[in-house]
């Protein structure tokens, strides 16, 4: 067992106060790739961010500063919350990281009911103590410590002293071997059935004109025989979905938040804006032909092209008062994952002045792709029909950084995980036209990627 060097007593973790200046010191780094980082540190906080395409990562452990909101100005308050905290740090000039925010919002603003999202707050953000960042080819570690009364050249002598026992801690080998995969046992909370009622009454009301498009999700609760390592689960959807976003939030020790997700809510560059559409999807086929043949009639498809279209044009409308020259592709394109494929159309323009990136996630959260459209009546349709709280799931989660740039994705393929415990979700847009049945299927479709990752299969 490798000693912590996070904690203070009794596993206290070393967080600023509300006042404290933070001293934020980043130097190269080149000891081991982030997983393997994080896997050295499995009884403290950890957050992890990689990019589609694997262009920049990030692996926090600790915190430096918390960051939670609850009700409805949750985006408000924390965006309060960090502007103060970024006012509070300070780094030499010239530092190549800015100081970065890891975390999320739950999916509504009140608090889950259920207790495996117990350690979740409304909104939740994690300065990490220590932060490791890959960007360009680069690895670079930050640390983030914290100068009581204002001393800074305190904190600097103590980031020296941590750095000293951060390089030590790295030549400790921990046992390499990987776990054995593990034995789920899956119950799905709710029966075929059951969701066939749930997603015919969706149907009808949108016959009658209660609403276009509402996006009904269904939970399935696993159990297994070992305690559930995220950090493992994580190293097999780095593999397997590397066109895929990967995120962990731990709130706690031995609670996380995790998945492999094709969905961009929002990337801000300097004012530079993008996001996706994505919506409409389809198998993947057994064999090439079978995979064309798919994809051109998921192209052809009148309800899928409708489900899109829905999607592209409620989220020209939330932009247009945020971006100026906003600009959509022409058609959907293709979009082609490990284990199906989806429409998706991309999104750009350039943010107008006085407006930030979580401007940008609280307009478009919940996209129609995981709401429906009109907002207002298919969340009400939601909290109505579905038998279960999403938590996190489908929610905001990403990370914003000290200079205002930052990246965030919709949450879903992913698991909540406490212990042998887990629940996993996945979704599916309902429109007028919808089979139930083909419904059901495609939420069993993506439920896959998240089981066979806590599986453990390689």
């Amino acid at each position: 067992m490798i000693p912590s060097i996070l904690t203070q007593t009794r596993g206290e973790p070393m967080v600023a106060s509300t006042d404290e200046p933070i001293r934020s010191v980043t130097i190269p780094w080149r000891q081991g790739g982030l997983l393997d980082i994080l896997r050295c540190f499995p009884n403290e906080r950890r957050t992890y961010w990689r990019s589609a395409g694997n262009l920049h990562a990030l692996a926090g452990v600790g915190a430096a500063a918390v960051l939670t909101a609850q009700g409805v100005d949750r985006f408000g308050n924390i965006r309060q919350q960090a502007g103060e905290l970024f006012g509070r740090i300070r780094l030499d000039e010239r530092n190549p990281i800015p100081p970065t925010l890891i975390g999320g919002i739950a999916y509504r603003d009140e608090t889950a009911s259920d207790e495996i999202w117990s350690s979740f707050p409304s909104a939740l953000f994690i300065l990490p103590r220590f932060q490791w960042t890959l960007l360009n080819g680069e690895m670079w570690l930050t640390i983030n410590q914290a100068a009581p009364d204002g001393v800074l050249s305190l904190a600097d002598q103590s980031i020296v002293e941590e750095h000293k026992n951060l390089s030590a801690l790295m030549h400790v080998r921990t046992d390499s071997h990987l776990p054995a995969p593990n034995e789920l046992h899956a119950e799905s909370l709710m029966t075929a059935e059951e969701w066939n009622q749930m997603a015919a009454e969706a149907i009808r009301r949108i016959r009658h004109g209660v609403l276009e498009k509402v996006v009904l999700a269904r939970g399935v609760d696993v159990h297994t025989d070992q305690v559930i390592d995220p950090i493992h689960a994580l190293t097999l959807l780095d593999k397997r979905y590397p066109e895929c976003m990967r995120f962990l939030i731990e709130p706690a020790p031995g609670t996380a938040f995790l998945g492999a997700t094709p969905e961009t809510l929002a990337a801000l560059v300097g004012r530079q804006l993008k996001t996706i559409a994505l919506a409409g999807s389809a198998r993947r086929g057994a064999s090439p032909e079978e995979d064309d043949l798919l994809a051109r009639s998921l192209m052809e498809s009148p309800k899928e092209q409708h489900e899109h279209a829905l999607v592209v044009q409620a989220i020209r409308s939330l932009l247009a008062p945020l971006v100026d020259e906003l600009t959509l592709d022409a058609r959907p394109g293709l979009w082609r994952l490990g284990n199906i494929q989806h429409l998706r159309t991309h999104v750009r323009g350039d943010l107008v002045e006085g407006c930030d990136l979580l401007d940008v996630i609280e307009a478009l959260h919940p996209t129609p792709a995981l709401g429906g459209t009109p907002r207002r009546e298919a969340l009400a349709v939601i909290e109505e029909l579905e038998p279960i709280s999403r938590g996190w799931y489908a929610s905001p989660v990403g990370w914003i950084d000290a200079n205002g740039d930052g990246e965030f994705a919709v949450a879903i393929r992913s698991a909540v995980t406490a212990g042998t415990e887990a629940r996993l979700y996945a979704g599916a847009g309902i429109v007028a036209n919808s089979d139930p049945a083909r419904e059901w299927d495609e939420t069993s479709l993506k439920l896959r990627p998240m089981l066979e990752a806590l599986r453990g299969e390689l």
